[in-house]
């Protein structure tokens, strides 16, 4: 993702004051504010789940067919991200981590491999997109100084239609889900 919408991403996480995502993450979606980088974010993600799809020879699904839910992230020095998915029922689809910094790792959860070789550590680079299926599992190790990050879910027609055919407004995860927009 090119810096200058980072930048410009980063002003608006900490303008907004967002970033405690272990109590927050649930109840806004980053991509319905008001900024002109988040459209520009929104297009880049594109791009990289349609390359993603391509290269597992998939047909990627057109944007307004898509939905997307992100958040902040911010870890202070010695805080981590335990492991955990984003999400692993009936509706789970795509997940990305985009960074803002150097220094530090996602570690990813491969099935069958990790358990023979370790986690696969992907070293965060600032403006690197990260994709990959809801369901694997990842973490982050303490980190030694304030490292940002942003979270996001991708969401299918089917995921959306599931949720209007079957509407529990108790529902958690529905709820949540339907923070979601159009990504186009």
């Amino acid at each position: 993702i090119d810096s200058n919408i980072m930048d410009e991403l980063l002003f608006a996480m900490i303008e907004n004051n967002h970033g405690n995502y272990r109590e927050q993450w649930k109840d806004y979606n980053i991509f319905k504010w008001e900024y002109p980088c988040l459209k520009l974010l929104r297009e880049e993600i594109y791009r990289i789940y349609k390359t993603y799809m391509e290269s597992l020879h998939l047909q990627p699904e057109l944007p307004q067919s898509l939905w997307i839910k992100g958040w902040a992230v911010c870890l202070e020095p010695n805080e981590q991200i335990e492991l955990h998915c984003h999400s692993y029922h009936e509706n789970s689809y795509l997940s990305a981590n985009i960074s803002f910094s150097e220094g530090t790792t996602t570690d990813y959860v491969i099935p069958h491999l990790s358990s023979y070789y370790g986690a696969w550590k992907c070293a965060n680079k600032k403006g690197r997109v990260t994709m990959f299926p809801a369901w694997v599992e990842h973490s982050v190790e303490p980190v030694k100084e304030r490292r940002y990050s942003l979270g996001l879910d991708l969401f299918d027609f089917n995921t959306m239609d599931y949720i209007s055919n079957n509407r529990d407004h108790n529902s958690h995860d529905q709820n949540t889900i339907l923070e979601s927009i159009q990504l186009a």
